[in-house]
């Protein structure tokens, strides 16, 4: 059996290379070369149900909750930055600025969905699918015309996503179990500023329940689009390890079940695919 043991030696040694890339790479366009770190917080939400639930790809949406409240806040400058932006783009199309000032904090707030559509391709919400993705971004401009962008990730990311979704509440205490072992545990499914859901232990308990390896939590995010369990290998010990990612499932609102197919690239004792379930008390 493979241990565990040598993953916190990896992840110091990965973190501290890909930051020593990062800072000396021109091309990210990263706000710290520009003298500025930013955060964007805030949250909100796109939720409809569309016309036709086994045709997501081409069924109009009908809206219902759309809110949003984003703001830019300086967690350190130095030097002679004159405007601070924010921009938008959907599905990766054309960017168009949305607010722009002088001094943060910088707040945008939106209560319909032709808010969200201003400055975008799309005038008409019947041209919206369940899955698109309003993407917001800070630029920073210097006094000498330069600019500069935040990388995308990280605790001082100056990018949000938000997706239309449909509704769904996934929030509360779960009793977790998977197909590898005996393991009953309880776990706590919460929501996400962009409507995504963090779990506390996300990989159904193969790595901390099944494995002799107690300590460590595969928590994560993933994502719920009208009960199907969208991919995610936003996981702790996924990208590296492959322990855990989420290859999808279903979410049934009504009896609070959650089921999830992952993959495990790492234990040899386990299957490649295996199962969990999650069920709401």
């Amino acid at each position: 059996m493979k241990t565990i043991k040598y993953l916190f030696f990896s992840v110091i040694f990965v973190s501290f290379f890909s930051c020593e890339v990062e800072m000396e790479n021109i091309v990210t366009e990263n706000a710290a070369q520009g003298g500025v770190t930013l955060q964007l917080q805030g949250g909100g939400q796109i939720f409809g149900a569309p016309a036709d639930g086994t045709d997501l790809e081409n069924s109009t949406v009908d809206f219902s909750d759309v809110a949003l409240d984003l703001n830019v806040i300086e967690r350190f400058a130095f030097g002679d930055v004159v405007k601070y932006e924010l921009l938008k783009s959907l599905n990766g199309g054309m960017e168009s600025v949305v607010a722009e000032i002088a001094d943060l904090p910088l707040n945008l707030s939106y209560a319909s969905i032709d808010d969200f559509m201003s400055g975008t391709e799309v005038s008409d919400s019947d041209d919206l699918r369940i899955g698109d993705t309003f993407k917001f971004r800070t630029r920073i401009t210097k006094q000498n015309g330069e600019q500069y962008f935040i990388h995308d990730g990280g605790p001082d990311s100056g990018t949000f996503s938000i997706s239309v979704a449909c509704a769904a509440d996934l929030s509360g205490t779960y009793l977790m179990t998977n197909s590898v072992c005996t393991s009953e545990v309880m776990v706590t499914i919460t929501g996400n500023p962009d409507g995504s859901w963090y779990a506390s232990t996300a990989d159904g308990g193969l790595l901390q329940f099944c494995s002799s390896n107690p300590t460590l939590e595969n928590n994560g995010t993933f994502s719920v689009s009208c009960g199907a369990v969208q991919p995610s290998g936003d996981l702790a010990f996924c990208p590296g390890y492959g322990i855990g990612c989420i290859l999808g499932g279903t979410w049934d609102e009504s009896t609070g079940t959650l089921n999830m197919t992952h993959g495990n690239g790492f234990f040899s004792w386990a299957d490649a695919e295996y199962t969990s379930t999650y069920i709401r008390q």
